[in-house]
């Protein structure tokens, strides 16, 4: 099971469904780091099939929902628990301040009355930390919030943001900075402390206890790896099951750093998936494409089978695979078309799913065709980086393209004769710059007159040239 879906499936069971009371709808309230590990790993309408009928923020200001419980996912952080005490806590009356007011025994027993009256932002709370709180943060909540209200409070163990199936991210930007940089040195040991734990949480989401092994050769490493062995070990006494079985039980978790390779951090990775993360105007791993002037939505994430095969390609290899990917998708539509009788049942289904790809044009295309637009896009702009620094290509020579693809449009007979000479002038001098290693291929419309006879030039010229 891929790591994405195992964390889905831990929300849904552990935290959706063992609160679902009958039919009864309820409010999913989130901070600023669980919509992101939520939306990672699960749909909105596999939330909404929980009974979650609402969304919200924990830090905007939304109507009480007095009638529906709510199921807080929240971080172990001030900016998470004073909001949720606001939510169900006690509130002083404003008079109380004032010592000395006297106050009569009828308004007295009005003011005790509208606070004993005195309604919350949502009938119950559901309360569930992506890792464990610290103590004085409990103290507040069980100060502040009375046991009616209170119906669950536990942690999940789940800190960390699964982006692939076998990749996680434990959203701290700062964490390089803290772990190297010598003027953020009283940020380190807290800083550790915090990557320690959500890794921890990530080997308890998956039920491992894996050896602790480290690069001896760098002192922060040591003391990194110690806080990580001393995390596990309390999850480990909470839970002896953790780590038992036979595929578990040889489990390692390696603490590398950058100084083992201080080369490949400086080089540009040239994999499809890495230039299209860098290059690709996308956002929330969707790249707008923009097809024959209609705007289409393409998937860069696990969601697609497309983007899974060609990812980890060199975009040189990955160009060449959509190309074979298109023609194979041509070829097995046109054996369904012509197929006939003897076509099964099942291989129409599959061909009317197909069909509107053909029918509608640009407006519904295939997705091979999307991502050959992608890999093009970086492809040209690795170019024109590497025209405005010729030296470039020559530096990262163990990564450098095999192939390089230069697209071309030729003046026409209207232009003047200084202008058709200025763009040859041009095309050689980038025609030049192109490394002897690669395969040099150039391609467009040159605007050529070729005319019928191809005599002397039968294997590039056809019998149908015009002019």
């Amino acid at each position: 099971m891929t790591l994405k879906n195992l964390v889905g499936q831990k929300v849904i069971n552990e935290i959706l469904k063992s609160k679902k009371n009958g039919t009864d709808s309820r409010v999913l309230v989130v901070d600023r780091f669980s919509p992101r590990m939520l939306s990672a790993c699960l749909k909105m309408y596999e939330i909404a099939l929980e009974g979650i009928t609402r969304v919200q923020d924990i830090n905007k200001s939304t109507e009480p929902l007095h009638y529906l419980e709510a199921v807080y996912i929240l971080s172990p952080a001030n900016d998470s628990v004073k909001p949720l005490i606001t939510d169900f806590g006690f509130r002083r009356n404003r008079f109380s301040d004032f010592s000395g007011f006297r106050i009569s025994k009828i308004t007295d027993f009005l003011f005790r009355r509208k606070r004993k009256e005195r309604r919350t932002q949502y009938k119950a709370a559901h309360v569930y930390f992506t890792k464990a709180c610290l103590k004085e943060l409990s103290k507040e909540l069980y100060k502040h919030i009375s046991g009616k209200y209170k119906r669950t409070m536990k942690h999940i163990n789940i800190a960390f943001i699964p982006c692939e199936s076998q990749v996680f991210s434990l959203d701290f930007p700062d964490g390089f900075q803290c772990y190297y940089n010598q003027n953020k040195i009283s940020q380190r040991a807290a800083a550790m402390e915090r990557m320690a734990e959500q890794i921890a949480t990530l080997c308890a989401t998956l039920g491992v206890y894996p050896a602790v092994r480290y690069r001896a050769d760098n002192e922060r490493n040591i003391e990194f790896a110690q806080i990580i062995q001393h995390k596990l070990n309390r999850y480990k006494a909470d839970d002896p099951t953790m780590g038992d079985g036979p595929e578990k039980s040889h489990s390692q978790l390696l603490v590398i750093d950058r100084g083992v390779d201080g080369v490949s951090p400086l080089l540009h990775e040239l994999t499809f998936q890495a230039m299209a993360y860098d290059l690709l105007p996308s956002e929330n791993d969707v790249y707008n494409c923009l097809k024959s002037g209609v705007e289409r939505n393409v998937l860069v994430n696990e969601n697609d089978d497309h983007w899974k095969e060609l990812r980890h390609q060199i975009i040189a290899v990955a160009f060449q695979n959509i190309s074979k990917n298109w023609k194979t998708y041509v070829n097995n539509l046109k054996k369904s078309l012509t197929a006939g009788d003897k076509s099964s049942i099942s291989d129409l289904l599959i061909l009317i799913k197909k069909m509107p790809t053909i029918s509608k044009g640009a407006t519904n295309l295939h997705p091979v065709c999307l991502h050959w637009s992608g890999c093009v896009f970086c492809m040209s702009l690795s170019l024109l980086q590497d025209e405005e620094s010729p030296r470039s290509r020559r530096e990262v020579a163990p990564l450098q393209l095999w192939e390089t693809a230069t697209t071309v449009y030729a003046p026409d007979s209207a232009r003047s004769d200084e202008e058709c000479k200025q763009f040859y002038f041009q095309l050689q001098n980038v025609t030049d710059k192109t490394p002897k290693k690669d395969m040099l291929i150039v391609m467009g419309d040159f605007n050529a007159i070729t005319g019928n006879d191809q005599i002397d030039w039968r294997d590039v010229m056809g019998p149908h040239g015009h002019g």
